[in-house]
């Protein structure tokens, strides 16, 4: 998904060339190299001048009609106070002029200059000099030209050049933000000394589009959209400094102090490189997490230490100026475990690429073991007898997973390995109709799939580093066709590192790929289930460890497939039972179409968990394709997807007893909460009070057809308006296509 939006920042970059802030951008790339040596006094020359520029090609419009404003400042003229030429367009390349729209006092301005470090620091910092805006009165306020055709000259009151901290010599960095719905921030980076806009010092530490893998437009107080931007005003200084860029960033995504109440990085934050990447080549010190630690970054996340006063600090009392000596990547106490990139390594990530899951074979077989009626099938009736491998994707030598010497043996601190593959029918919609699966607590698990676990009794070694086993319930000799799919998936235990000062053993799980493979029930050809959601843009945010739950350490991958539908298809309702096992109907859905939208939603609170207000997604909610693969968020044909249960019947085993909801709604309302949406849903045939309310649900008996589907009296009819290219088009409702950073 980096890879897409990088592109789309080429052509959004391709636009603003013409405009001549490619340019400016130029100078934000920098050289990479040292902070500079404190230069010395004056102003040195002006930068590059200019007239009121010259408009785009595309015609002058009012700015009004645009759907996206680009600025881009075309010169800067620095003898005392700055004069900036600019002009406004739209992403098609309409010149925009502001009209109406747009006061002066909608229009502000900041000017600061990278400093190098203070006598201790070792990090350059942005110290703001100005902070203006364009209105009619009030305080802090220059000149605004307005040429009428798109074109501005704004002329700031403040002289710069009369500020002790000002140097020609240093780089330079005028920042433009406008107050309409939406717009880009406009930047300008130069050297005043010699004019100069490339190969000058800087310090591009994370990039707005890296951001953008979450936060999908990334936006603070309204439109301050770029982190080259924000960090012109967020100094060390301000709010006492813990407003300062890095140390509330960092803050924020730990969910801690006055920021980050309520939020949760949604992967560990030891993984400093996601936010932090040094491939990225619009970010040329995203290493600098790595070789210069400091306090006010380092003491965001761990905000128990004082490094003043050396409180729960090893080393004492401690200055920035030697936090490289024992963290930078060259110190060698205790044996350079202590090393910032060391230290933040996930060691369970790391050896994950010690192991590859196989699913080599997938055969049908009798009760009796003999083999199925067709070859290549496990037609209804028959068992799913599965051979697997598990090898070392650099060696290539096959892991022998019963041995007890081995992997999947357990260790001290991390016993409870596991190997299963995970049996699900159909690929139409894997509802696991009578898998017989069960749950940790042994009792009967409707809408699971059936397990094979490869560390219990009955596994055959076949010699030749393959293992098989067969599953302990058949295929359903009735309402099952198509293909199924099966799951591999694995939480070996190695010694991942050794304790920092004892060296003591570290044992733990660790994260290893699913591995999946379709196969024929009935079907000629095997057919796959359906693709819904793109795993690079979950892992954009999540990373791979996104699929540890439960305490787990599975993972998952785009060549496996959804694991998470092993357990939470469309017939899984919330399992609750007595002590002696009797089933008890309580409602809740744990459909992962349901779950998954109420959870970024922060919307979720069924079958006991309650998440509301935890998990809300940190990008635009209505931004469907931040998940989904292109055009799968459309409403889906109610006899092609099953319904998804919300309460068991009486018998448990029966899923044409259970309460349904039909499928879009279940969808749509983990987002969709409030009274005059679920009005609308019910009355465009969503559901209908056949039955009494269920926790407030209203509810549809559905009956479950021969062939698997699941229809009532009541048809949805929410493609009618919301398919595609109808009048309701959900992409278009939605503004899909309005993200910048969507495929």
């Amino acid at each position: 998904m980096l890879a897409f939006r990088r592109e789309n920042m080429g052509r959004l970059a391709t636009i603003v060339a013409a405009m001549l802030l490619v340019s400016g951008l130029g100078g934000c790339s920098g050289s990479g190299g040292p902070p500079p040596e404190a230069p010395g006094s004056g102003t040195g020359p002006t930068g590059p001048g200019g007239g009121s520029g010259s408009p785009g090609n595309g015609p002058v419009v009012n700015i009004a009609a645009a759907d996206y404003v680009v600025p881009a400042i075309t010169s800067v003229a620095l003898a005392s106070a700055p004069v900036i030429e600019f002009q406004l367009q739209d992403r098609s390349g309409s010149t925009l002029y502001r009209g109406a729209t747009l006061s002066g006092n909608g229009m502000r301005f900041v000017l600061s200059q990278l400093a190098p470090p203070d006598s201790g620091g070792k990090s350059t910092i942005w110290a703001r000099l100005a902070y203006e805006r364009a209105a009619a009165s009030g305080s802090n306020l220059g000149t605004l030209i307005d040429h009428g055709d798109g074109t501005y000259t704004y002329s700031f009151s403040t002289d710069v050049t009369a500020d002790a901290r000002y140097e020609a010599s240093q780089t330079t960095r005028i920042g433009l933000e406008l107050s309409v719905p939406e717009a880009d921030n406009g930047l300008y980076t130069w050297r005043p000394a010699d004019g100069a806009t490339a190969d000058i010092p800087s310090r591009e530490i994370v990039s707005t589009k890296t951001c953008n893998s979450c936060h999908d437009d990334l936006e603070g107080h309204a439109n301050r959209r770029e982190t080259q931007y924000c960090v012109l005003c967020h100094a060390p200084e301000l709010g006492g400094g813990a407003a300062y860029f890095p140390y509330m960033i960092h803050q924020i995504h730990a969910g801690k102090g006055p920021w980050g109440q309520g939020i949760v990085f949604p992967q560990p934050l030891s993984n400093c490189e996601t936010c932090h990447d040094a491939s990225d080549p619009d970010a040329p010190q995203a290493g600098n997490w790595e070789t210069v630690p400091n306090a006010a970054a380092c003491g965001s996340c761990h905000d128990n230490v004082n490094f003043e006063t050396g409180e729960n600090h090893a080393a004492g009392p401690s200055g920035d100026e030697h936090c490289i000596d024992c963290h930078g990547p060259d110190a060698t106490l205790a044996d350079g475990r202590l090393r910032v990139a060391r230290a933040h390594e996930n060691r369970q990530l790391e050896f994950s690429s010690r192991f590859r899951l196989e699913i080599v074979a997938v055969e049908g077989v009798l009760e009796d073991g003999s083999p199925g009626a067709i070859e290549g099938r496990v037609s209804p009736g028959e068992y799913a007898k599965v051979t697997i491998r598990v090898s070392d994707p650099e060696s290539g030598q096959a892991y022998d997973i019963l041995d007890p010497a081995g992997p999947f043996a357990g260790l001290p601190g991390a016993t409870s390995t596991r190997l299963r593959a995970l049996v699900n029918w159909s690929n139409q919609d894997y509802s696991n109709y009578r898998s017989e699966a069960l749950d940790r607590d042994g009792n009967l698990s409707p809408g699971t799939a059936t397990t094979i676990d490869f560390l219990g009794d009955g596994v055959t070694d076949n010699g030749d580093g393959t293992f098989t086993k067969g599953s302990n319930a058949p295929v359903p000799a009735e309402k099952i066709t198509g293909s199924g799919t099966v799951f591999l998936v694995a939480r070996p235990a190695m010694q991942v590192d050794t304790e920092r000062l004892t060296g003591d053993p570290v044992n733990d799980y660790v994260y290893v790929d699913a591995a999946g493979s379709a196969f024929a029930i009935t079907d000629e050809t095997v057919q796959e289930r359906r693709t819904v959601v793109d795993f690079d843009n979950c892992n954009d945010c999540h990373g791979k460890v996104a699929y540890a739950g439960h305490g787990s350490t599975y993972a998952a991958n785009n060549e496996a497939g959804f694991v998470c539908l092993s357990c939470h298809g469309p017939d899984r309702a919330c399992p609750q039972f007595a002590a002696d096992g009797t089933p008890i109907p309580a409602p809740g859905l744990l459909d992962m179409k349901y779950m998954i939208h109420a959870i970024h939603a922060g919307t979720y609170d069924s079958c006991g968990n309650d998440l509301t207000g935890l998990t809300r997604y940190p990008g635009k909610l209505n931004n469907c394709e931040g998940c989904h693969a292109e055009d799968t968020f459309y409403p889906v044909a109610q006899t092609e997807v099953l319904a998804s249960t919300l309460l068991n019947g009486a018998d448990i085993a029966n899923p044409e007893l259970d309460i349904n909801v039909s499928p879009n709604k279940t969808a749509c309302v983990g987002c969709h909460t409030e009274s005059p949406d679920l009005v609308h849903m019910w009355d465009r045939g969503s559901s209908f009070n056949e039955l009494a309310d269920v926790a407030g649900w209203p509810v549809v008996q559905l009956v479950e057809q021969v062939d698997g589907t699941l229809i009532s009296g009541n048809v949805e009819t929410c493609g009618d308006c919301h398919g595609k290219g109808a009048p309701y088009d959900i992409r278009v409702l939605h503004g899909v296509d309005n993200f910048r950073f969507n495929r």
